[in-house]
């Protein structure tokens, strides 16, 4: 049995999923298995995952009808066998040293790990942790008061068993923040914190589901959802802070949502009013009037 389980919900993502896999082939240490859900691919992706797995006895390869991240990663879970559990995105990669550093630093019930970020535009962006052993979550909060990478699941290592034993699975009604309300669940549930500065992930932004934001439906689930997981907290330092922090968020993302398909809409409408009065205007122009007709 491997010590690691890396997870990673595929759905249509042949354009990055070569760059992923590969990152974990070239891994320095071989003591992990790799759990791919295809959710229902129409794409290569199939091809591509069958490929890797015919060449490397520790990548496995679990077909199931499109259902969403959620789903695909409870899929994951399921046929998980490692110690430890891992998410990894299809869009992103990590760095060689990504199962050696999270094995040796996993002497506790979650370990938080460094992340580079990458912008469409070719900036990027290094997301850090002070290095501390049995940190408390509010004392992480305070330090990434800026940025929103403690809700997130692939800078991070989970215990499979606290997982199984508390039946902390992904909400598969919700095709967003299923990932960031399953993080903040297990939180609630964790007595040992360790934190490195180590960067081992690299973070593609704007790619993907990640470029979606939620719809009022949406919205009201994650809301309802962040006060219920937050109540679970003993520390209600954390519990108050989520509850303001994370329906701030969700609220804003919304919103942004909204004004994206405003903005949208008013240049679609802009650019067809120009169209057509282009068309007005040539019609007008080769168009003769005859009296025949009227």
């Amino acid at each position: 049995m491997e010590t690691l389980s890396v997870i990673i919900p595929i759905y249509n993502s042949e354009q990055y999923l070569e760059i992923c896999l590969n990152s974990l082939v070239s891994q320095t240490c071989k003591d992990f298995e790799v759990i791919l859900v295809d959710d229902g691919s129409t794409d290569n992706s199939a091809v591509i995952c069958k490929q890797v797995c015919s060449a490397n006895n520790n990548f496995k390869y679990f077909y199931q009808e499109n259902s969403g991240p959620g789903s695909a990663r409870n899929n994951g879970i399921r046929n998980a066998s490692g110690k430890f559990i891992s998410f990894i995105d299809a869009d992103d990669y990590v760095e060689p040293n990504y199962i050696e550093t999270i094995i040796n630093n996993m002497n506790c019930d979650v370990l938080f790990f460094g992340s580079t970020h990458h912008y469409k535009n070719g900036k990027k962006t290094s997301h850090t942790y002070s290095k501390h052993n049995d940190i408390s979550f509010f004392n992480i909060l305070m330090e990434q008061d800026t940025y929103w990478d403690f809700v997130y699941p692939w800078n991070k290592c989970f215990k499979r068993d606290l997982i199984v034993e508390n039946q902390l699975f992904f909400i598969e009604d919700l095709w967003r923040a299923e990932d960031e309300l399953f993080t903040l669940a297990y939180m609630s549930h964790v007595d040992c914190i360790n934190t490195i500065s180590d960067i081992l992930y690299n973070y593609q932004i704007g790619i993907g589901v990640s470029s979606i934001y939620p719809n009022l439906e949406e919205f009201k689930i994650i809301n309802s959802t962040i006060f219920y997981i937050s109540n679970k907290y003993k520390d209600k330092n954390v519990s108050a802070y989520l509850k303001i922090r994370g329906i701030n968020y969700w609220f804003n993302a919304y919103l942004y949502g909204r004004c994206n398909l405003y903005h949208s809409y008013f240049n679609i409408r802009k650019n067809l009013k120009k169209k057509e009065k282009k068309i007005l205007k040539h019609f007008l122009k080769s168009y003769s009037y005859n009296k025949k007709i009227t």
